[in-house]
């Protein structure tokens, strides 16, 4: 059903819950992701980053020369799973990959849970309503939705957020 969606980048919400679920989802997107993907969460540290469809999904839409904006609450983000890989494709590609450090957090205003979500291409998103079940709400092709994030993702960045700095050596090819 995700992998049909997201090949017609077709306009349908679905809800999902679970790290595996959340980690193939944005594995799609991922895969689907052309030009540009930002992500606002707690730090790559968990059940997600960890599996490893994410981050061959992840590792593939890099290498393709895709942009990657990530807005965390995670101060050690350098010690996170995925740090590394992050880190290889900035070395190669500075002006493509940006991490910035917040100490907002997004918390809804119907559950009282923080929430967490990714933006791809500005028309793909998956919102999680719920960071400890992973419970989300998606869509392959709702620009409206998207851009909605991405002024939230835009706020937060513009409120003082601190750009991390990788201390990379210059890339000489």
């Amino acid at each position: 059903f995700v992998d049909e969606l997201a090949k017609e980048k077709r306009d349908a919400v679905f809800y999902h819950s679970g790290a595996e679920q959340a980690a193939y989802v944005m594995s799609k997107m991922f895969d689907a992701a052309s030009k540009s993907i930002k992500i606002f969460n707690g730090g790559f540290t968990g059940e997600i980053s960890n599996n490893s469809i994410y981050r061959e999904a992840l590792r593939k839409y890099l290498a393709s020369g895709g942009s990657l904006q990530i807005l965390t609450n995670n101060k050690e983000i350098a010690n996170s799973s995925l740090f590394e890989l992050i880190r290889f494709y900035k070395y190669l590609s500075p002006s493509k990959i940006e991490v910035y450090i917040t100490n907002k957090k997004i918390i809804s205003a119907t559950t009282d849970a923080e929430i967490h979500f990714m933006v791809a291409d500005e028309i793909m998103y998956r919102l999680e309503d719920d960071v400890k079940t992973f419970s989300s709400e998606s869509n392959f092709n709702s620009s409206d939705s998207a851009q909605s994030l991405v002024k939230i993702f835009d706020s937060i960045l513009n409120m003082g957020a601190t750009k991390f700095d990788f201390n990379l050596p210059e890339y000489k090819p």
